[in-house]
């Protein structure tokens, strides 16, 4: 009962914290690799010169490759972005245990995000550019909006991105349905109420009568059943418990998207704390051996109207200029390529974040924004006198101190403190 073998990853704030190159140093061998959430945020590694996206599976997935690979109960799936990241696996030779059985568990509360969930995030219809997460890249006529959907005529005014900066993956409408359990409570506009006259005239406006669809789980789904184990993975991560095995819970996007404890209107459709990624894993928060925590430099939000953070919005020119950077710094999201808003660090951003989940390790990472000479260094000293001040001024006004510190994408570019 007081064995603690599992560690948490959490991203400390909007999310692209690089949760992912934290994964890749860690040194300790895990037995299972856990994922819980949905498909809408995309976890970037790198293993040797090449990068690997990683929406639905663990993405420690090459780096441990004798690891399970668990898909927790309140796991999301999307089965293309499942079958390309069996195919990365499959051509690394790291698919199957010795036994020859898949190294994927799924839980059988896991669901499947299907094309009505995406058609509801875009405003309850196909979007006219044909590709239900709005990617600029496919729609030429993004191209002539600065690589943004902001201001196209097809898009949706109601869709889920245009309200705030949703990337429409189709997470929070499954999430709706889950919760629906197969009833018609939603309450949807356009749809009439009928209520008895003793209730206030505003009730009758608007009020659900549509048919839900069913939501459908993992064990009704070919592809997930051929590629996986589908069981109780409660059973299965604690039994690993009990014998003290080391586990990695990763958890997606970042504690300030947190939909109790985020900025109200502008966040994701759950919460993003380690207390949460326990909960949807099940495994007791007492199993906790270490929670990393993961911040950046210049804290980030998706593109679009997507809420405010602590710290006031700059451009990516000033991170460039600051960083006196030969070629220009910028971002894409990896899920839906849109261009990513970047904010100064935000101190009380920063101190709801560390409040929320506490964390026993931290890393910090794109230390190369603070200079670009600081990239690919791996020693405290290389970095220069300005970055240094920069990162300890942020330590002492926090009491913190930054176990791992981050200049470049690869696992080398790393200072260990």
């Amino acid at each position: 009962m007081t064995n603690r073998c599992v560690d948490i990853v959490v991203g400390l704030q909007a999310g692209s914290e690089a949760k992912g190159k934290l994964i890749t140093v860690l040194k300790r061998p895990y037995h299972a690799l856990v994922r819980t959430g949905g498909c809408n945020a995309a976890h970037g590694v790198h293993l040797g010169d090449k990068k690997y996206l990683f929406h639905q599976l663990p993405c420690g997935a090459l780096h441990f490759p004798e690891s399970l690979l668990v898909l927790g109960a309140n796991a999301q799936i999307d089965v293309e972005y499942l079958r390309k990241e069996v195919e990365i696996l499959r051509e690394a030779g790291c698919l199957f245990l010795p036994n020859g059985k898949s190294r994927i568990f799924v839980d059988y509360h896991a669901t499947m995000v299907d094309a009505v969930d995406k058609i509801a995030e875009n405003g309850g219809r196909m979007p006219e550019c044909g590709d239900l997460y709005f990617h600029p890249r496919d729609c030429p006529v993004h191209a002539t909006l600065g690589g943004t959907c902001l201001g196209c005529q097809k898009l949706p005014k109601d869709s889920a991105w245009a309200k705030l900066g949703s990337t429409t993956h189709g997470a929070g409408a499954n999430a709706i349905r889950k919760i629906l359990r197969g009833t018609r409570m939603a309450v949807l506009a356009g749809q009439p109420l009928k209520v008895p006259p003793q209730l206030p005239s505003r009730w009758s406006d608007w009020a659900s009568d549509v048919e839900v669809v069913p939501l459908r789980y993992a064990t009704d789904d070919d592809c997930v059943k051929s590629v996986a184990t589908i069981c109780d993975t409660v059973e299965v991560l604690n039994d690993l418990v009990d014998q003290n095995c080391p586990i990695l819970l990763e958890g997606t996007q970042g504690a300030l998207l947190s939909l109790h404890h985020g900025y109200i209107g502008k966040t994701t459709s759950r919460d993003t704390n380690a207390a949460t990624w326990c909960a949807e894993a099940g495994v007791s928060p007492l199993t906790i051996r270490d929670i990393y925590g993961v911040a950046r430099t210049y804290p980030i939000r998706v593109a679009g109207d997507s809420g405010p953070l602590s710290g006031p919005e700059i451009t990516w020119d000033e991170v460039t200029r600051r960083a006196e950077a030969p070629t220009v710094i910028e971002e894409l999201t990896s899920a839906t390529k849109r261009r990513r808003r970047v904010f100064e660090w935000g101190m009380e951003d920063m101190q709801k974040a560390l409040m929320l989940n506490r964390p026993t390790k931290l890393m910090l990472t794109f230390v190369d924004y603070l200079h670009y000479t600081n990239v690919g260094v791996s020693q405290w000293e290389g970095l220069t006198p300005g970055s240094r001040a920069w990162i300890t001024d942020k330590e002492e006004k926090l009491g913190i101190k930054f176990d791992y510190l981050s200049t470049g994408p690869k696992q080398d570019q790393t200072i260990y403190r």
